[in-house]
């Protein structure tokens, strides 16, 4: 009886033969390794960029706002403005309310970006107008938060 041997390789063959298939899976895996790290950063700039756009288009439409929109001219007294902003429904992130001469500072803490909208558009329905904004963004518990200090008076026509 003839044993058919079917081994192609000589002794030495297939041990360098199996390290180097072992050498080009582990670079395979690498390579899927820092592929995989790519794509997550990738996802992690792209959720970035969408908060600086919610940040910006508020800051947008805040340097838009134009006074000649104005309906009316603005009773710019820190009681109408009390008004205005317990109406947004922001009385309970007010942080400073000071009255200084024609002008009053308004400071507010974790502002959502639509309630910032909410705010410009209110104070413009009532004639009153912003002179100066601050807008800083901050991340709090994976949402985009607002604080926010406006200098607001009455329209000047």
């Amino acid at each position: 009886m003839t044993v058919i041997n079917f081994n192609f390789f000589s002794g030495g063959e297939t041990e360098r033969l199996t390290k180097k298939v072992v050498f080009a899976v582990v670079l395979w895996l690498l390579a899927l390794v820092l592929f995989l790290a790519a794509v997550s950063r990738l996802n992690g700039n792209k959720a970035l960029l969408n908060d600086a756009n919610s940040v910006l288009n508020a800051a947008t439409q805040l340097k838009a706002y134009n006074v000649s929109d104005s309906p009316a001219v603005a009773d710019a007294s820190l009681t109408s403005l009390t008004d205005v902003i317990n109406a947004a429904g922001l009385s309970d992130r007010i942080s400073q309310l000071d009255s200084n001469g024609g002008e009053t500072l308004v400071r507010a803490d974790r502002v959502y970006p639509d309630e910032l909208e909410k705010l410009i558009s209110m104070l413009s329905a009532k004639g009153m107008q912003i002179s100066a904004a601050e807008v800083r963004a901050a991340n709090s518990n994976g949402e985009r938060l607002l604080f926010i200090k406006l200098s607001v008076g009455g329209a000047e026509r």
